[in-house]
């Protein structure tokens, strides 16, 4: 057998102590960056998809106009975009702002 020489290895193996200290702290940091940009992305993704989330639901934005007339609503909700609420056509066209409406009866 031979003999070997140990100096420095307490050095060496504070340096990697030290190391996988500092590697067990940023990591988390690292992960949660890496999904706070890829939450981002998915957000801007959807929006230019013309996709919203109001009140833990996903709305898909169709810009179209009722137009004037006398349409029957069938259920009233809160939510974002509207203060009086969103009425939901009884034709299955979709919701429309209350903001916009009057009640006829």
């Amino acid at each position: 057998m031979g003999e070997f020489n140990t100096v420095g290895l307490e050095d060496i193996i504070d340096a990697f102590s030290r190391r996988e200290a500092a590697t067990v702290e940023a990591v988390p940091k690292m992960l949660k960056a890496g999904a706070d940009v890829l939450i981002e992305a998915q957000r801007a993704e959807a929006q230019a998809m013309g996709l919203n989330e109001t009140g833990g639901f996903i709305n898909a934005k169709t810009g179209e106009t009722t137009g004037k007339g006398v349409f029957t609503i069938v259920e009233v909700k809160a939510g974002q975009g509207a203060s009086v609420g969103w009425g939901r056509l009884k034709s299955g066209a979709g919701w429309i702002s209350l903001d916009y409406a009057t009640r006829l009866a």
